[in-house]
C-alpha cells in the first residue's frame, strides 16, 4: 500500500515540503547521536523562525540560539501537539505540571 500525502495549496499557509536527506539533515542527525556516541535515532527536523525543533526515536528536541543547551522532552511526557493557525503547540508534563511550548510556524 503507498498512501499519498494529503494536498494543500500554498495559499493555506501551513504546509511542509519534503525533500531528500541533505547536508543540512546530517547536521542535525549529529545533534542527535553525538557523532555516533547516542544511541538515538534521528527521524525528521523542522526549522521555525525562532527555533530548530527535532525528533528523534527518543526525544522531542527544541534549540533556540543556544544550541550547546538543547531542550530534550521524552516522547511520554508529550500530552498533545498540534498546528494552530501560524503555530505549533507542544503540551508538556513536567515535574512542576502541566506545561505548554507555543512555536510560531
Amino acid at each position: 500500500f503507498r498512501r499519498a500525502l494529503p494536498w494543500a495549496s500554498a495559499a493555506s499557509g501551513n504546509n511542509v515540503k519534503l525533500i531528500p536527506y541533505d547536508e543540512k539533515s546530517a547536521e542535525v542527525q549529529q545533534i542527535v547521536t553525538s557523532g555516533e556516541t547516542k544511541d538515538d535515532a534521528y527521524l525528521g527536523h523542522v526549522h521555525t523562525p525562532s527555533y530548530l525543533i527535532i525528533a528523534s526515536n527518543q526525544f522531542l528536541w527544541i534549540i533556540d540560539d543556544q544550541p550547546s543547551d538543547p531542550r530534550r522532552i521524552r516522547w511520554e511526557e508529550i500530552s498533545n501537539f498540534g498546528i494552530y493557525g501560524n503555530s505549533m503547540k507542544i503540551d508538556v508534563f513536567s515535574g512542576q505540571g502541566p506545561r505548554s511550548f507555543t512555536f510560531e510556524m
